[in-house]
């Protein structure tokens, strides 16, 4: 289920397309009843902001806080994109988020930001043991790309111990519950900053 529209905090626009969630900087202040023209998440027109980072939630992952809560826990989807959004304004950084059940919608998402992003936060969910396509994907892209896991799918089931994703991604970043996501989203940024030194 996605998100209403309308706002969630500070200079943060929440709206609801195709049931994905987006969730994104406002470039200034002050809620826009009609926004900008937005490509892959982002307002076409100038902004201070000098990073877009987008984040892709795979299938079921719209379920957190209900979905087997003893492994995932209780915080929501919901939460999660808020707890991110909170940590892109700390980190001066513009941010997407995109949650699909279908792998190619998810795809189509990385081929839509290929050249509106400077990296990205991807958790495959149950895509990460079988989609050679999400792999390939990943390795057109000019930007690098985290893979992200609220568990440590190398404690649980044998099936899920191997990620066909994590020979594509920069990095794989797991077993933290939402903590995955805020770890990951500061490390792409310190280590993309780091880069343009």
């Amino acid at each position: 289920m996605g998100m209403p529209p309308g706002r969630i905090g500070p200079d943060i626009f929440v709206r609801d397309e195709s049931g994905a969630s987006a969730v994104w900087e406002r470039p200034q202040s002050g809620y826009d009843p009609a926004p900008t023209t937005l490509v892959c998440g982002r307002a076409q027109a100038a902004t201070n902001v000098t990073m877009k980072i987008l984040v892709l939630h795979g299938p079921n992952l719209n379920l957190f806080g209900r979905r087997e809560p003893h492994i995932y826990g209780t915080t929501t989807l919901t939460e999660i994109n808020a707890k991110l959004a909170a940590l892109a304004r700390e980190l001066d950084v513009e941010l997407e988020t995109f949650q699909s059940n279908h792998e190619g919608a998810l795809i189509d998402k990385l081929h839509e930001c290929i050249d509106g992003v400077d990296g990205a936060l991807l958790n495959p969910a149950g895509l990460t043991q079988h989609s050679v396509s999400l792999h390939d994907a990943i390795k057109a892209m000019p930007f690098p790309v985290l893979e992200i896991h609220m568990s440590n799918i190398a404690a649980r089931e044998p099936w899920r111990d191997h990620s066909i994703i994590a020979s594509a991604a920069k990095a794989t970043i797991q077993g933290l519950g939402w903590r995955s996501y805020t770890a990951g989203l500061r490390a792409l940024v310190e280590t993309l900053r780091e880069g343009k030194k």
